[in-house]
Protein backbone atom coordinates (compact mmCIF):
# COMPACT_ATOMS: atom_id res chain seq x y z
CA UNK A 1 0.00 0.00 0.00
CA UNK A 2 0.96 3.66 -0.54
CA UNK A 3 0.64 4.88 2.49
CA UNK A 4 1.71 8.47 2.90
CA UNK A 5 3.99 9.04 5.79
CA UNK A 6 5.61 12.18 7.39
CA UNK A 7 7.94 14.15 5.20
CA UNK A 8 11.65 14.39 6.20
CA UNK A 9 13.73 15.82 3.76
CA UNK A 10 16.80 13.27 3.90
CA UNK A 11 19.45 12.65 1.32
CA UNK A 12 19.45 8.48 0.39
CA UNK A 13 23.07 8.00 1.89
CA UNK A 14 24.28 5.03 3.69
CA UNK A 15 24.29 5.34 7.33
CA UNK A 16 27.65 5.76 8.74
CA UNK A 17 30.30 8.71 9.15
CA UNK A 18 29.46 9.53 5.34
CA UNK A 19 25.74 10.09 5.90
CA UNK A 20 26.80 13.36 7.68
CA UNK A 21 23.53 15.80 8.90
CA UNK A 22 21.04 14.19 6.90
CA UNK A 23 20.86 10.69 8.93
CA UNK A 24 20.95 12.97 12.13
CA UNK A 25 17.77 14.57 10.83
CA UNK A 26 15.63 11.76 10.13
CA UNK A 27 16.66 10.79 13.65
CA UNK A 28 15.79 13.47 15.43
CA UNK A 29 12.59 13.46 13.27
CA UNK A 30 12.15 9.81 14.49
CA UNK A 31 12.78 10.22 17.82
CA UNK A 32 10.03 13.05 17.76
CA UNK A 33 7.48 11.38 15.99
CA UNK A 34 8.14 7.74 17.88
CA UNK A 35 10.25 8.18 20.73
CA UNK A 36 13.64 7.05 22.16
CA UNK A 37 12.68 3.05 22.31
CA UNK A 38 12.22 3.28 18.88
CA UNK A 39 15.56 4.78 18.10
CA UNK A 40 17.45 2.78 20.48
CA UNK A 41 15.74 -0.40 18.95
CA UNK A 42 16.39 0.86 15.21
CA UNK A 43 20.18 1.84 15.65
CA UNK A 44 20.96 -1.91 16.94
CA UNK A 45 20.31 -3.21 13.51
CA UNK A 46 23.85 -3.51 11.69
CA UNK A 47 23.02 -1.22 8.82
CA UNK A 48 20.55 1.28 9.01
CA UNK A 49 19.94 3.43 6.10
CA UNK A 50 18.18 6.93 5.63
CA UNK A 51 14.73 5.04 4.09
CA UNK A 52 14.85 2.58 7.38
CA UNK A 53 14.58 5.79 9.55
CA UNK A 54 11.95 6.95 6.85
CA UNK A 55 9.78 3.42 7.02
CA UNK A 56 10.06 3.44 10.97
CA UNK A 57 8.01 6.81 11.14
CA UNK A 58 5.00 6.79 12.41
CA UNK A 59 2.93 7.30 9.45
CA UNK A 60 -0.16 9.66 9.68
CA UNK A 61 -4.20 8.33 8.85
CA UNK A 62 -5.61 11.74 7.04
CA UNK A 63 -2.49 14.01 5.64
CA UNK A 64 -4.33 16.35 4.19
CA UNK A 65 -5.97 17.41 8.02
CA UNK A 66 -3.80 19.49 9.83
CA UNK A 67 -1.90 16.91 12.56
CA UNK A 68 -3.73 18.95 15.27
CA UNK A 69 -7.42 18.24 13.55
CA UNK A 70 -6.15 14.61 12.51
CA UNK A 71 -5.86 13.57 15.96
CA UNK A 72 -8.83 15.45 17.18
CA UNK A 73 -11.16 13.94 14.58
CA UNK A 74 -9.72 10.63 15.47
CA UNK A 75 -10.59 11.00 19.03
CA UNK A 76 -14.01 12.41 18.17
CA UNK A 77 -14.60 9.10 16.31
CA UNK A 78 -13.69 6.99 19.02
CA UNK A 79 -15.70 8.40 21.48
CA UNK A 80 -18.96 8.23 18.41
CA UNK A 81 -18.94 12.21 18.75
CA UNK A 82 -19.40 12.05 14.89
CA UNK A 83 -21.29 15.62 14.21
CA UNK A 84 -18.37 16.96 16.00
CA UNK A 85 -15.28 14.58 14.38
CA UNK A 86 -17.17 16.15 11.10
CA UNK A 87 -16.91 19.63 11.82
CA UNK A 88 -13.05 18.87 12.79
CA UNK A 89 -12.45 17.68 9.88
CA UNK A 90 -14.38 19.98 7.88
CA UNK A 91 -12.87 23.30 9.67
CA UNK A 92 -9.35 22.21 8.62
CA UNK A 93 -10.30 21.21 4.66
CA UNK A 94 -11.67 24.65 4.75
CA UNK A 95 -8.40 26.26 6.68
CA UNK A 96 -6.41 24.36 4.00
CA UNK A 97 -8.03 25.47 0.78
CA UNK A 98 -9.67 22.67 0.04
CA UNK A 99 -13.31 23.26 0.50
CA UNK A 100 -15.15 26.48 0.54
CA UNK A 101 -17.44 26.96 3.34
CA UNK A 102 -19.45 29.60 1.32
CA UNK A 103 -20.70 26.30 -1.49
CA UNK A 104 -22.51 24.48 1.14
CA UNK A 105 -25.73 25.59 3.10
CA UNK A 106 -25.60 27.00 6.08
CA UNK A 107 -21.53 27.04 6.09
CA UNK A 108 -21.58 23.17 7.38
CA UNK A 109 -22.44 19.30 6.40
CA UNK A 110 -24.28 17.84 9.40
CA UNK A 111 -24.53 14.52 10.70
CA UNK A 112 -27.77 12.20 9.74
CA UNK A 113 -27.90 8.81 11.32
CA UNK A 114 -31.32 7.53 9.33
CA UNK A 115 -29.25 8.61 6.15
CA UNK A 116 -28.24 5.10 4.88
CA UNK A 117 -25.56 5.67 2.24
CA UNK A 118 -22.18 7.00 2.86
CA UNK A 119 -23.54 10.72 2.34
CA UNK A 120 -25.60 12.70 -0.13
CA UNK A 121 -25.17 15.71 -1.35
CA UNK A 122 -28.93 17.92 -2.65
CA UNK A 123 -28.48 20.46 -5.25
CA UNK A 124 -31.23 23.15 -4.61
CA UNK A 125 -31.18 24.85 -7.71
CA UNK A 126 -30.19 28.29 -8.74
CA UNK A 127 -30.15 32.16 -7.95
CA UNK A 128 -29.56 35.47 -9.15
CA UNK A 129 -26.88 36.98 -7.73
CA UNK A 130 -27.58 40.52 -6.89
CA UNK A 131 -24.13 42.58 -6.87
CA UNK A 132 -23.26 40.47 -10.00
CA UNK A 133 -26.61 39.96 -11.74
CA UNK A 134 -24.82 36.31 -12.78
CA UNK A 135 -26.79 32.66 -12.14
CA UNK A 136 -25.39 30.82 -9.56
CA UNK A 137 -25.99 27.74 -7.88
CA UNK A 138 -27.77 27.99 -4.34
CA UNK A 139 -25.89 26.74 -1.59
CA UNK A 140 -25.76 22.62 -1.71
CA UNK A 141 -26.82 20.38 1.26
CA UNK A 142 -24.41 17.91 2.28
CA UNK A 143 -25.42 15.11 5.09
CA UNK A 144 -23.09 12.41 6.30
CA UNK A 145 -24.67 8.60 7.26
CA UNK A 146 -22.65 6.10 9.82
CA UNK A 147 -21.09 4.16 6.78
CA UNK A 148 -18.80 6.94 6.36
CA UNK A 149 -17.79 6.44 9.76
CA UNK A 150 -17.23 2.59 9.13
CA UNK A 151 -13.45 2.36 8.26
CA UNK A 152 -12.68 5.30 10.59
CA UNK A 153 -10.99 8.48 9.74
CA UNK A 154 -9.64 8.45 6.07
CA UNK A 155 -12.98 6.88 4.90
CA UNK A 156 -14.15 9.93 6.54
CA UNK A 157 -12.46 12.45 5.15
CA UNK A 158 -12.25 10.96 1.59
CA UNK A 159 -16.30 10.51 1.74
CA UNK A 160 -16.52 14.47 2.47
CA UNK A 161 -14.37 15.39 -0.20
CA UNK A 162 -16.52 12.80 -2.73
CA UNK A 163 -19.41 14.90 -1.78
CA UNK A 164 -17.32 18.17 -1.99
CA UNK A 165 -16.75 17.13 -6.04
CA UNK A 166 -20.30 16.91 -6.48
CA UNK A 167 -20.66 20.50 -4.81
CA UNK A 168 -18.45 21.77 -6.85
CA UNK A 169 -20.11 20.42 -10.03
CA UNK A 170 -23.89 22.29 -9.67
CA UNK A 171 -21.87 25.31 -9.82
CA UNK A 172 -22.57 27.79 -12.77
CA UNK A 173 -19.12 27.87 -14.70
CA UNK A 174 -17.37 25.13 -12.26
CA UNK A 175 -14.13 23.49 -12.35
CA UNK A 176 -15.78 19.73 -13.04
CA UNK A 177 -16.03 18.30 -16.30
CA UNK A 178 -19.64 17.61 -15.74
CA UNK A 179 -21.16 20.29 -14.34
CA UNK A 180 -24.96 20.83 -13.89
CA UNK A 181 -27.50 20.06 -11.47
CA UNK A 182 -30.13 17.77 -14.02
CA UNK A 183 -31.95 15.22 -12.99
CA UNK A 184 -30.28 12.96 -16.08
CA UNK A 185 -29.30 9.15 -14.72
CA UNK A 186 -26.10 9.78 -17.39
CA UNK A 187 -25.27 13.52 -16.18
CA UNK A 188 -25.38 11.94 -12.36
CA UNK A 189 -23.06 8.39 -13.53
CA UNK A 190 -20.90 11.10 -14.94
CA UNK A 191 -20.25 13.08 -11.65
CA UNK A 192 -20.00 9.97 -9.61
CA UNK A 193 -17.30 8.53 -12.24
CA UNK A 194 -15.39 12.26 -11.73
CA UNK A 195 -15.94 11.93 -7.83
CA UNK A 196 -14.84 8.28 -7.27
CA UNK A 197 -11.99 9.19 -9.60
CA UNK A 198 -11.03 12.25 -7.20
CA UNK A 199 -11.09 9.89 -4.24
CA UNK A 200 -8.88 7.52 -6.03
CA UNK A 201 -6.44 10.02 -6.81
CA UNK A 202 -6.10 11.58 -3.52
CA UNK A 203 -5.60 8.07 -1.66
CA UNK A 204 -2.25 9.47 0.06
CA UNK A 205 -3.59 12.93 1.33
CA UNK A 206 -6.90 10.95 2.35
CA UNK A 207 -4.98 7.77 3.99
CA UNK A 208 -7.29 5.91 2.63
CA UNK A 209 -5.18 3.94 0.30
CA UNK A 210 -3.73 1.99 3.52
CA UNK A 211 -7.02 0.21 3.36
CA UNK A 212 -6.72 -2.17 -0.06
CA UNK A 213 -11.07 -2.98 0.49
CA UNK A 214 -12.33 0.91 0.34
CA UNK A 215 -9.99 1.29 -2.60
CA UNK A 216 -11.22 -1.75 -4.51
CA UNK A 217 -15.04 -0.21 -3.74
CA UNK A 218 -14.30 3.07 -4.86
CA UNK A 219 -13.12 1.72 -7.78
CA UNK A 220 -15.72 -0.78 -8.83
CA UNK A 221 -18.23 2.11 -7.93
CA UNK A 222 -16.59 4.14 -10.49
CA UNK A 223 -16.37 1.26 -13.03
CA UNK A 224 -20.15 0.50 -12.33
CA UNK A 225 -20.88 4.19 -12.95
CA UNK A 226 -18.23 3.75 -16.37
CA UNK A 227 -19.97 0.62 -17.71
CA UNK A 228 -23.20 2.50 -17.56
CA UNK A 229 -22.45 5.23 -19.85
CA UNK A 230 -22.48 5.51 -23.76
CA UNK A 231 -19.10 6.66 -25.51
CA UNK A 232 -20.27 10.13 -25.92
CA UNK A 233 -20.70 9.88 -21.95
CA UNK A 234 -17.61 8.65 -21.26
CA UNK A 235 -15.46 10.59 -23.56
CA UNK A 236 -14.81 13.93 -21.34
CA UNK A 237 -13.92 11.25 -18.56
CA UNK A 238 -11.80 8.87 -19.95
CA UNK A 239 -8.24 10.12 -18.66
CA UNK A 240 -9.27 10.59 -15.38
CA UNK A 241 -10.58 6.69 -15.58
CA UNK A 242 -7.27 5.45 -17.07
CA UNK A 243 -5.28 7.26 -14.15
CA UNK A 244 -8.17 6.62 -11.43
CA UNK A 245 -7.55 2.51 -12.63
CA UNK A 246 -3.54 2.94 -12.38
CA UNK A 247 -4.06 4.20 -8.46
CA UNK A 248 -6.35 1.88 -7.35
CA UNK A 249 -3.66 -0.97 -8.98
CA UNK A 250 -0.78 0.38 -7.25
CA UNK A 251 -2.91 0.97 -3.89
CA UNK A 252 -4.11 -2.58 -4.19
CA UNK A 253 -0.74 -4.27 -5.61
CA UNK A 254 -2.97 -6.34 -7.50
CA UNK A 255 -4.05 -6.03 -11.04
CA UNK A 256 -7.59 -5.07 -11.45
CA UNK A 257 -9.10 -6.70 -14.34
CA UNK A 258 -12.87 -4.74 -14.47
CA UNK A 259 -11.38 -2.09 -16.66
CA UNK A 260 -12.67 -1.20 -20.38
CA UNK A 261 -11.05 1.69 -21.43
CA UNK A 262 -12.30 3.83 -24.46
CA UNK A 263 -8.86 2.61 -25.69
CA UNK A 264 -7.60 -1.05 -25.44
CA UNK A 265 -4.94 -2.03 -23.33
CA UNK A 266 -1.38 -2.11 -25.02
CA UNK A 267 -1.05 -6.34 -26.19
CA UNK A 268 2.67 -6.61 -24.69
CA UNK A 269 5.46 -7.46 -27.23
CA UNK A 270 6.13 -11.08 -28.09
Amino acid sequence: MRAARQRVEVEPKPHGAAAGAPVEHALLALQRGAGNRAVAGLMRQPAVTDQDLLDALPRRAAPILTEEAEREAARLIRQGRRQRAINVVLDSLVETGHIDRGLLLGGRISFDPAETSDAVSTPRGFRRDPATGLRVARPTRVTVGRRAFARGLPMLVSTILHEYRHVEQFQVGSISRVPGQAARRSLIRQQDVEAFGYELLHLDETGMGANRRAVREAWDALHDNWSRLGTPGRRPLADLYERAHAAAEAATGQRIRNFTPLRPRPVPAP
